[in-house]
């Protein structure tokens, strides 16, 4: 069976394009069932935080829109951090990235009129590095300011949510 030169020419250039997009590209946890999500143990939240944004649009790149007034927010690596930190300072420095992530939600409903911290990390659940994080909104009265209202911790061992869930809504990764 003859072989084209121009095969031969695109294998080594397919092995070496796959090489480096594996290198630059971020890690992405293979896709689990729900139960197997459901069943992973709890993960351990460490450095959380919670900090104001007042422009949300800054880090429009580090989320994953859940709906009109919310997203998921995930930092893999220093650089994605340290434009976390620009945004919100107090977050202070960099967890080890190589070894989890830090994950996120967002509120961006604006000011609660009540004071209240309007979103809150549950927990988050991890399996091969696939994660399912547990949150819970404070329903209200927002002032639509524009303001952002970020809670947001390190877990070891994650690598990408598969799927969130908010007052028992949930979302699932694309």
């Amino acid at each position: 069976m003859p072989v084209s030169l121009r095969a031969i020419g695109l294998v080594p250039m397919c092995v070496l394009l796959g090489a480096l997009s594996s290198c630059a590209a971020p890690r992405r946890a293979a896709p689990l069932s729900i139960g197997t999500l459901e069943a992973a143990p709890s993960a351990q939240l460490r450095e959380s935080c919670r900090t104001i944004v007042s422009d949300p649009q800054e880090i429009a790149d580090l989320c994953r829109p859940l709906g009109p007034r919310m997203d998921l927010v995930q930092v893999h690596t220093n650089a994605d951090w340290a434009r976390l930190q620009q945004v919100c300072p107090d977050l202070g420095p960099a967890p080890d990235l190589a070894r989890g992530a830090i994950v996120g939600v967002l509120c961006r409903a604006g000011t609660p009129l009540s004071g209240e911290w309007p979103i809150e990390l549950d927990r988050v659940r991890v399996a091969d590095g696939a994660g399912f994080l547990s949150a819970s909104f404070v329903g209200g009265s927002y002032l639509p300011d524009g303001v952002g209202f970020l809670e947001a911790a390190y877990v070891e061992g994650l690598s990408d949510v598969m799927m969130v869930d908010v007052n028992g809504v949930r979302f699932f990764a694309d």
